[in-house]
């Protein structure tokens, strides 16, 4: 699965969203291959952040991605960073 159905699965509606708008995801890929084996949608990004440290702390392999909420821009930005999801969280 590439990023672009998942963005197709999100506009047929396929996946929760919160009150604001669009969900976040939280992608697990396998650590050799890089494929993704499998896709949490979330209603926050902040619910996405949490799971994403806590599926790291068990190893996991794991991109986010969350609304962006600049105008003209992409519909989503990947948080690169642990500092980004501590942010998020409210660790930093």
């Amino acid at each position: 699965m590439h990023i672009q159905d998942l963005m197709k699965t999100s506009d047929q509606g396929e996946v929760m969203s919160s009150d604001a708008g669009l969900p976040s995801y939280v992608i697990v890929r396998h650590p050799n291959s890089g494929d993704v084996i499998d896709v949490h949608a979330c209603p926050t990004p902040q619910e996405a952040a949490r799971l994403a440290l806590r599926l790291q702390e068990e190893g996991e392999d794991v991109e986010v991605c969350v609304p962006n909420n600049e105008e003209g821009g992409a519909r989503y930005r990947q948080l690169l960073y642990d500092e980004e999801l501590a942010e998020l969280v409210g660790e930093s």
